[in-house]
C-alpha cells in the first residue's frame, strides 16, 4: 500500500489532470478488469480465437497492400458489432476486396499465430460461400471436367499474345489489353509450354516392367552395359563388376546361371531406378525462360544422366485440386485431387516408385490432403527440390561455382521442410546463395499475380535493393513465382532444376 501510495503521488505531481494513460496502471474502479473491454464478436469458428495480437502479420504478403490477417479478422468483427445497414453495406463492398480478393491464402500466418488460426483457410471458406455468378461457376466446372482443353486454351493465348506483342510492339500491346482489363503479358512471363512434346516418347515405358514374363535380366542387362558404365562413370560407389565368384565348388552350370542372372539384376536395380513424374498445370501451361529449358526438360535430363527411368501419365486432365482449393470449392477439389491420386498410385507401381511435383505449392496441396481410399495415400510423393536433392544430385556431378545466385524460398516450401531441400540444392550448385530478408511469400499465389498483381508487386517491394550488382540469376521451386520474383527483382529467376 505504501508502495502504491507514493506511486499516486507521483502521479499527481507529473500528471495532475490524469491525462497520461489514465486507470491503466493506477485505477480506483473496483470493477475495472471487466470494465472497457475490447469487444470480440464471434464471426466463424476459425479464426474465433484471435486476440488480435499481430504475430501474423510479418508473414503477409499483402500486409503493405490491403490488410494483414489480423485486420481482416478486426474488420469482418467491425461489421458484425454494427447495427446500421449502410455502414455495414460499405464495410461487406470493401470487404471483397481488402480482404478476400488480396488474400494470397496460403496459410504462412498460421505459422506465426500462437493458437494456430490459418486466416487463409477461412477467406477461402468466404469465397466458397459467395455467389460469383453462373458464368464464373459454369467456367470453374468446365475447366476442373476438361482440365486438358482449359490448359491448352491457355498455351494458345500465352503463344498468341507473344507473337502479337512481338509484331505491334509491347507498349501498344499492353494499351490494348489495360483498355479490355485483361492482365500484361511482360517479358518475364515465358513462352507456352510444349510438355506433351517433352513426355510423349516416355508414355511406353510405363508398360515396360522388369518383372514381367519373359524378361531376361542377363540380356537386358548387357543391352544397358553402356548406360551401367556411365552410371560407374558418375558415381564411384556403384559397382562395376559383378559381384559373383565363378570358382565355387559344387556348384552347377544351371545354379551358376541363376546366380549370375540374380547378381546382374541387383547391379540393375541399382544403376537404374525408376520415378513417377506428375507435371504440375503451371508447368504444363509455361515453357522455359529464353535460352532455357523448361523445368519438365531439365528433370528429365538430370534423370537421364542418373540413369532414372522417367514415367509420366498419358491422361492429359489430371490436376491436383489446387486451383479450386484455393477458390473454396471443396468438392470439386477433392475430386482432381483424388484422380490425380489414384493415377500417380497406378503409375508408381502401388507405391514402389517415388512421385515427383514440380510445383511446391502442388507438392504441398497433395502431402496435407488424404482421400477417403487410404491405398492413393501411401505413395511417396516428393516436391523435386528434395528428389533432386536426395536421389539425384549423388549419381551425378554438380559443377559448383561461386556466383551469386538469389534464392526464393516460397511459401509452400517453409511449410513443406522449412526450405532446407531447396536451400541444400542451391548450395550444391554455388557458393554464394543470397536469401532476401523480409519475404516470405512472393504474392502471386497462383493466378493473383495476373488477376491482382498490386499483391505481387507490394510482397516484393524489399525485393530488388537486395540483388547485389553482379547477380544475374535467382532460383525458386515455382514456374509462376518465378515469373513476379522475375519481374519486381531486375534478374531472371528459373525452376531450381533448369
Amino acid at each position: 500500500d505504501e508502495g502504491v501510495a507514493l506511486m499516486r503521488s507521483l502521479k499527481d505531481i507529473i500528471d495532475p489532470k490524469g491525462i497520461l494513460n489514465p486507470g491503466v496502471i493506477l485505477n480506483d474502479d473496483p470493477q475495472a478488469h471487466i470494465t472497457h473491454l475490447k469487444p470480440m464478436p464471434a464471426v466463424q469458428d476459425t479464426v474465433d480465437a484471435c486476440i488480435e495480437c499481430g504475430f501474423c502479420e510479418p508473414q503477409c504478403p499483402s500486409l503493405n497492400y490491403t490488410l494483414s490477417p489480423r485486420q481482416r479478422i478486426a474488420l469482418k468483427r467491425r461489421q458484425t458489432s454494427l447495427k446500421e445497414s449502410e455502414v455495414i453495406t460499405e464495410i461487406s463492398e470493401a470487404f471483397s476486396h481488402l480482404a478476400v480478393d488480396s488474400c494470397a491464402a496460403t496459410g504462412l500466418c498460421a505459422s506465426a499465430c500462437p493458437v494456430g488460426i490459418d486466416t487463409g483457410q477461412w477467406i477461402k471458406q468466404i469465397r466458397g460461400r459467395r455467389d460469383n455468378g453462373r458464368a464464373t461457376q459454369l467456367v470453374s466446372d468446365l475447366a476442373a471436367k476438361h482440365t486438358d482443353k482449359a490448359l491448352s486454351i491457355a498455351r494458345f493465348t500465352l503463344n498468341t499474345g507473344h507473337k502479337v506483342k512481338g509484331v505491334i510492339g509491347e507498349k501498344s500491346f499492353n494499351r490494348i489489353t489495360d483498355t479490355l482489363h485483361l492482365p500484361q503479358l511482360h517479358n518475364s512471363i515465358p513462352k507456352a509450354s510444349q510438355y506433351k512434346t517433352y513426355t510423349s516418347q516416355y508414355h511406353a515405358k510405363t508398360s515396360q516392367n522388369l518383372s514381367e514374363a519373359g524378361f531376361n535380366a542377363i540380356t537386358h542387362a548387357n543391352a544397358l552395359a553402356s548406360d551401367i558404365d556411365k552410371v560407374a562413370e558418375i558415381d564411384a560407389e556403384y559397382p562395376l563388376k559383378v559381384p559373383l565368384n565363378s570358382e565355387q565348388p559344387n556348384c552347377s552350370e544351371n545354379e551358376l546361371e541363376k546366380a549370375r542372372e540374380k547378381a546382374l539384376s541387383s547391379l540393375l536395380s541399382q544403376a537404374a531406378s525408376k520415378v513417377v513424374y506428375m507435371v504440375s498445370c503451371p508447368s504444363k501451361v509455361f515453357g522455359g525462360n529464353a535460352n532455357e529449358k523448361s523445368v519438365i526438360q531439365a528433370v528429365i535430363s538430370l534423370c537421364n544422366k542418373a540413369n532414372v527411368d522417367v514415367v509420366f501419365s498419358s491422361s492429359n486432365n489430371l490436376c491436383c485440386g489446387q486451383p479450386w482449393d484455393s477458390e473454396g470449392e471443396a468438392s470439386t477439389a477433392s475430386d482432381k485431387l483424388t484422380a490425380w491420386k489414384e493415377e500417380a498410385y497406378a503409375l508408381s507401381e502401388q507405391g514402389r516408385w517415388p512421385v515427383i511435383i514440380d510445383n511446391s505449392a502442388c507438392a504441398y496441396n497433395v502431402a496435407s490432403k488424404s482421400t477417403e481410399d487410404s491405398q492413393p495415400n501411401k505413395i511417396n510423393t516428393l516436391e523435386v527440390s528434395e528428389y533432386l536433392l536426395r536421389h539425384i544430385s549423388p549419381r551425378v556431378k554438380v559443377g559448383k561455382t561461386d556466383g551469386p545466385i538469389m534464392l526464393h524460398i516460397g511459401c509452400s516450401s517453409t511449410k513443406l521442410d522449412a526450405g532446407v531441400a531447396i536451400n541444400a540444392l542451391a548450395n550444391l550448385c554455388t557458393s554464394n546463395v543470397i536469401i532476401p530478408s523480409d519475404i516470405t511469400c512472393c504474392g502471386f499465389a497462383g493466378t493473383k499475380g495476373f488477376t491482382t498483381p498490386g499483391l505481387n508487386e507490394s510482397a516484393l517491394a524489399p525485393l530488388a535493393s537486395q540483388v547485389p550488382e553482379d547477380c544475374y540469376r535467382g532460383v525458386s521451386n515455382s514456374v509462376t513465382c518465378a515469373i513476379g520474383l522475375s519481374l519486381h527483382s531486375g534478374v531472371v529467376y528459373s525452376h531450381i532444376a533448369v
